[in-house]
């Protein structure tokens, strides 16, 4: 949200020269953030398991590999679902935001528009989290996977129709609400999918994975789409809604499994309810 506000105030402060120099201030600006960052990291402590690990001295040089030999399915596992937040994320911020100025709408506003979705979502966020603290992470992932596909089209259809009120429409409940149902819980789900020992550098793997496909494919995929002669709105939507349903496809299957004697058993324990504090990442 500040990265947008801060993008808004110097497309009115450099007017024409925002595209020369004046999209380089907030990209200085950031690396107070980065400082910032930092100094709240090093006041963090760890959580207990970590804590324990390092008093085991349990270290790995190289824990990639060990991830990918010995932690591949829950690897796959987490990216499948997080490429439902970053698809989500890049097709309403990135590629709505360009079709709208694309439309002719005035770039300032768009970002307005955008700011506003991103404290909506913020909000969101906190509920959606919590909530999965009551019911579950995988079941709350779960039911935003279905929220984000019945959501794809209307929202699609409204950020293609280049009128600025429809965007924000779009941009107040794509972003605000939907986005902040699925981005709540996904980190501690993605978290809780590794054992503490490669914990870190699975969740890394997977979450940056998706983050490389749905948000960097994403909006040159939905841009190749809108260049067809025809039906380029419902190619997005169609896309969009697959991705959302294989994401809400995998966390069940991921919850139940075939047993060798052909019963299905509960194969994790935060579909019902979420997993103890002392096992998360902090």
């Amino acid at each position: 949200m500040l990265a947008t506000v801060v993008m808004s105030v110097m497309t009115v402060l450099t007017g024409d020269q925002f595209v020369v120099w004046g999209w380089r201030i907030p990209f200085l600006l950031s690396a107070v953030l980065i400082v910032v960052g930092l100094v709240i990291r090093l006041k963090v402590s760890e959580s207990p398991v970590f804590q324990t690990l390092e008093e085991e001295h349990d270290r790995r040089r190289i824990p990639i590999f060990d991830v990918l030999c010995n932690h591949l399915k829950p690897v796959l596992i987490g990216l499948a679902v997080a490429v439902s937040v970053y698809t989500t994320q890049s097709l309403v911020t990135v590629w709505g935001v360009s079709m709208a100025v694309d439309a002719g709408e005035d770039k300032t506003w768009v970002l307005n528009w955008k700011a506003g979705g991103s404290l909506i979502m913020i909000l969101t966020c906190f509920v959606s989290a919590r909530l999965s603290d009551r019911i579950g992470r995988a079941r709350m992932i779960f039911i935003a996977c279905l929220v984000v596909a019945a959501s794809a089209f209307p929202i699609t259809f409204l950020i293609g129709s280049g009128r600025i009120e429809m965007f924000s429409v779009a941009i107040l409940f794509g972003q605000g609400i939907v986005q902040g149902l699925i981005y709540g819980p996904i980190s501690a789900y993605v978290a809780e999918l590794f054992p503490a020992s490669v914990r870190y550098t699975g969740a890394s793997v997977a979450y940056q994975g998706a983050a490389a496909l749905g948000a960097g494919i994403t909006p040159m995929l939905a841009s190749a789409l809108m260049l067809l002669p025809f039906g380029g709105l419902w190619w997005v939507g169609t896309i969009w809604a697959l991705v959302a349903l294989f994401g809400a496809l995998v966390v069940a299957l991921h919850q139940t499994a075939i047993d060798p004697e052909n019963k299905v058993r509960a194969r994790s324990q935060h579909w019902n309810r979420p997993l103890s504090p002392e096992t998360l990442i902090l």
